[in-house]
């Protein structure tokens, strides 16, 4: 059975009714049931100037605090909705003691949902004093401006520096994926064993301007040399220890800025890819179907079916030829659904028009094209200074088979003599400890980096700039 991902994106709070009776602030936790997938949520109800307002969180799709609409709570019912047209989700509840249970649509899929009232998660709130400082700086790439944040020791000297790089899609600095931050703890670490660190948001993304699905992998890659620039300009950093962190596709950034700068120290490529992006992301459907207990029928259907739409988009045909092709690939799709599935999905009609309709909006991005066309292997061919490779052996996004050894290669026919890799075995992508490597348990593990990962990075980083 094809996962089928839902979207969700920010909305406004409209008028509600409410009953007095009820008492808040009100928590709850459950899931929703759709098309065979539970998706885990959390509700959070509480009055602000005398008015019902309400958030949900979905975190194995990064979602947080999103903001509820046309709330409406009386004795025994309650409905809500998410987003605006076409993407709109419609909840609709009953009452009962402590629980909320009812049905829930969204893009023309029926399914259920269910919360219990609970106590809310207490964050840690506690104010932790750190060894060094950390300072709010801006830098320019032409037009847009890149904010983030740069933390060094407090005593006395001249630094080694690093320059935190993120992966695909828009993030903040801290690289917040399922609440676990990255880039936050990464900072941290290197920050207290001597390091300096810039870490700054994507473009679009809290103080930065810009967009990132308007933008390439070689625009972020100029945004880096910015921020390098930057560094050069602080007394208390050694302008000859400079080096770049690039995670995922921060793994190709990284190459990119470093070919253009003469005096970066060194690269660290944290599940970098090796291969061009269509690549990349059949192997990636591919391993996560298979994580996800799959067949190897449907895996195989899946991964042409992208491969032929990949195919007929790097060959610059008419946008019908592509919304075509996608409009009977998904319309088959749905003709293999069983009878409750179908019967779960409102107007079959309306609904494959609408998927067809979201992948052309990501196909035809400036991002998406790049990054599908662009192989990476050439330059790092380029790339003289020294590089450190990391990998996970649970990693269902950036395989190991396919990229260590091009990457290995290519740095090697460049006349790169100063390079080492590590496997992490049990590393997922987020180099957490992970079970199956799916993205699917991220939210489930442990928000921090497995041991010996960032000690391991840490000694690197510290052995090649006191050289």
């Amino acid at each position: 059975m094809k996962r089928i991902v839902f979207l969700f994106s920010a909305i406004f709070l409209f008028g509600l009714t409410i009953n007095a009776q009820q008492t808040f602030p009100n928590y709850y936790f459950g899931s929703i049931k759709i098309m065979q997938q539970e998706l885990q949520i959390e509700l959070d109800f509480s009055i602000k100037s005398d008015t019902l307002v309400g958030t949900i969180n979905i975190p194995i799709q990064s979602i947080k605090n999103l903001k509820l609409n046309k709330i409406n709570w009386n004795k025994n019912n309650l409905t809500f909705e998410i987003l605006k047209e076409p993407q709109q989700g419609v909840f609709n509840g009953k009452i009962s003691a402590d629980s909320i249970y009812g049905s829930f649509e969204q893009m023309g899929f029926k399914g259920t949902f269910c919360v219990v009232k609970t106590e809310k998660p207490v964050e840690d709130t506690a104010v932790v004093i750190k060894p060094y400082i950390e300072e709010e700086v801006t830098f320019n790439n032409g037009e847009v401006k890149l904010a983030g944040t740069l933390s060094y020791p407090s005593k006395e000297g001249s630094f080694p520096a690093v320059i935190l790089i993120t992966g695909s899609g828009a993030q903040n600095r801290d690289s917040d994926i399922f609440g676990f931050k990255l880039f936050s703890k990464a900072a941290d670490y290197f920050t207290r064993n001597g390091i300096a660190v810039l870490r700054y948001d994507d473009r679009g993304v809290g103080g930065s301007t810009g967009n990132v699905s308007q933008s390439t992998t070689e625009d972020f890659a100029n945004d880096v040399i910015a921020g390098f620039e930057l560094l050069k300009t602080k007394s208390f950093i050694n302008p000859k220890k400079i080096g770049l962190y690039g995670h995922s596709e921060g793994g190709i950034v990284a190459p990119i800025a470093a070919s253009q700068l003469n005096d970066v120290a060194f690269a660290v490529l944290v599940s970098g890819p090796g291969v061009p992006g269509d690549q990349i992301i059949l192997r990636q459907l591919a391993k996560i179907m298979q994580a996800e207990k799959n067949t190897d029928s449907l895996i195989a259907v899946q991964v042409a079916n992208y491969k032929e739409a990949f195919d007929l988009l790097k060959s610059g045909s008419p946008e019908d030829s592509l919304k075509n092709l996608l409009y009977r690939q998904t319309k088959k799709e749905m003709d293999q659904l069983s009878k409750a599935d179908k019967k779960s999905i409102k107007n079959m009609e309306e609904t494959i028009n609408m998927t067809v309709s979201q992948k052309l909006v990501q196909y035809n991005s400036v991002w998406f094209k790049f990054f599908i066309n662009y192989d990476p292997a050439p330059m790092l061919q380029n790339v003289k200074c020294p590089v450190l490779l990391t990998f996970g052996g649970k990693d269902t996004q950036v395989d190991i088979e396919q990229n260590k050894k091009v990457m290995e290669d290519n740095l090697m026919f460049g006349g790169n003599k100063n390079t080492e890799t590590i496997v992490f075995a049990n590393a997922n992508h987020l180099y957490q400890e992970a079970v199956t490597g799916s993205p699917s348990e991220y939210a489930k593990l442990k928000k921090d980096y497995l041991p010996g990962f960032l000690e391991q990075v840490t000694n690197w980083i510290l052995k090649t700039t006191n050289k």
